[in-house]
């Protein structure tokens, strides 16, 4: 319905690395308790846009994609 369809993994993986690289972050958020980052970034394909919420875990350096609207 976004547009990702016709994408890999791989091509939205490398649109969160540019967003990311460009510091294109949003409702940044610490979380005591887990010790992770959470926040947003806005990725774009056909025309359309959507939030990515992503999760970061200093620790192990993992970072992982919890919702995708």
């Amino acid at each position: 319905r976004v547009g990702f369809a016709g994408l890999s993994a791989a091509a939205v993986a490398e649109q969160i690395k540019r967003k990311l690289a460009a510091s294109y972050i949003y409702n940044l958020a610490r979380s005591e308790s887990v010790a992770t980052l959470k926040f947003n970034i806005v990725l774009e394909a056909a025309a359309t846009r959507c939030t990515c919420a992503l999760e970061y875990r200093p620790e192990d350096k993992q970072l992982k994609a919890i919702t995708l609207f």
